[in-house]
């Protein structure tokens, strides 16, 4: 018996359909890739999707928001007033380098970043 092009078409889409629910139910739950480190109360780290993260990370700051910077990544701190993918780079390669920020002031070891700059971030930023 043979079949015609829409069973056929049907029968495949029913067998993608089965297969990907069945990935999809087998496969371990695990953090969103690049999870945020941020204490926004709608933040919740290795709980987001990537959908979620990734509209939060469009969004500027809210009121209140601080970001952790020794352990943001670039796309969060790229989320700070004056920060810009360029100089969110930076910060990571640079505390990957030299060790974590201490205080608001050694964000000025990375170039680009002065002392105006760390001064509009200081209530933007959560250091130990």
């Amino acid at each position: 018996m043979r079949w015609g092009p829409e069973v056929r078409a049907a029968s495949i889409l029913m067998g993608l359909a089965l297969t990907g629910a069945a990935v999809r139910g087998c496969r371990p739950a695990t953090e969103a890739p690049g999870a945020v480190w941020s204490t926004s109360p709608a933040a919740r780290p290795g709980r987001d999707t990537v959908a979620a993260a990734s509209a939060r990370l469009a969004q500027p700051l809210g009121a209140g928001e601080r970001i952790a910077v020794n352990r943001a990544s670039a796309a969060e701190l790229d989320r700070l007033p004056g920060i810009g993918p360029a100089l969110a780079g930076a910060i990571v390669a640079d505390r990957e380098a030299n060790g974590p920020y201490r205080t608001p002031a050694d964000l000025d070891r990375v170039p680009g970043i002065g002392p105006a700059l760390v001064a509009r971030l200081r209530d933007r930023i959560l250091l130990p």
